[in-house]
């Protein structure tokens, strides 16, 4: 999903060359500033609605999130199989 926004970020030129420092030997980052905003499109991405093609209803990345760890959940506690989520793109 990080991969999936900063492309989108990236391409889209809401980061420009300002919004990063470098450190020698340490590598590249975003600014505070920048940070922020990235975040502010982070949160936005969790909560923009899509349907779920396995029960053609609305949800979101957060809603889906929270389900695959009640599933997960279960499935350690009680032994029950791991049903994953797939995006279905």
């Amino acid at each position: 999903m990080a991969d999936r926004l900063t492309l989108n970020l990236m391409n889209n030129r809401v980061f420009g060359q300002e919004d990063f420092y470098s450190n020698p030997n340490e590598g590249v980052y975003l600014r505070r500033e920048a940070l922020k905003r990235y975040f502010v499109e982070y949160e936005g991405m969790l909560n923009r609605e899509f349907i779920r093609q396995e029960t053609e209803e609305n949800t979101t990345f957060q809603k889906c999130f929270r389900l695959q760890t009640e599933r997960l959940a279960s499935c350690i506690q009680n032994t029950i199989p791991y049903i994953p989520f797939e995006l279905g793109i």
